[in-house]
């Protein structure tokens, strides 16, 4: 869907899909361990197990934001709410509690019982994707603009910007996968922003087959 609307020059819905799977990507790095796609009815009694942190409001121990933690809070009773509490949920809080998740096992600094219910086995590669799901984020790809208030569109960029310069016209696409590749090691500034502080990937990197050196208009 992403790469139609690239083609058919809707940027503004193209840039909606990328936010919407950037928000969502780290529940897909947790499906095989949860067995489906973050329902909150089927969420493991793991997370809200003795010495879990996971949704208790207010601990100053727990990495979580205020609002991180006020999502994986709602996510535990939001099955038994009737359909307008439910609906809400969705509309504002799912996507907080998916990065929630992905922050449990790739960047919590002080870790809880609220991923003990992983198996042992699964925890390594459940890591790795979970640090992938939050760096996509944080890509140059996602930086092309920030969220607009759905519906108006102003903060769409033009289709140019969504190249970076001084690659060969290597699209940000490409270059956010390189990104996401545990090769990502530099810290210098983005090259495609000035302004932006995000870290930009190898100097050297491998062009994939679907890399093209036609530069859009």
């Amino acid at each position: 869907m992403i790469a139609v609307r690239w083609h058919r020059r809707e940027l503004s819905p193209m840039m909606a899909a990328v936010h919407i799977a950037a928000e969502y990507l780290p529940l897909l790095a947790f499906e095989p361990v949860l067995g489906h796609a973050g329902d909150p009815v089927l969420w493991p009694e793991g997370l809200s197990a003795a010495g879990s942190r996971f949704g208790v409001i207010g601990d100053r121990d727990c990495d979580h934001t205020k609002a991180e933690q006020s999502a994986a809070n709602r996510t535990l009773r939001v099955a038994v709410e009737p359909g307008e509490g439910w609906r809400a949920y969705f509309d504002r809080q799912h996507s907080q509690v998916a990065g929630a998740l992905a922050t449990c096992v790739a960047g919590c600094r002080n870790p809880c019982a609220a991923m003990d219910w992983v198996a042992p086995s699964a925890r390594e590669d459940l890591a790795v994707r979970a640090k992938v799901a939050l760096m996509f984020a944080d890509t140059p790809w996602c930086g092309c603009a920030t969220p607009p208030p759905w519906g108006t569109g102003s903060a769409c960029p033009r289709r140019r910007r969504c190249w970076t310069p001084g690659t060969a016209a290597a699209p940000r696409w490409t270059t956010t996968r390189s990104g996401t590749a545990p090769r990502w090691t530099t810290t210098s500034r983005c090259r495609a922003c000035r302004a932006c502080s995000r870290r930009s990937p190898p100097r050297t990197w491998s062009r994939p087959p679907c890399w093209t050196t036609s530069r859009p208009t």
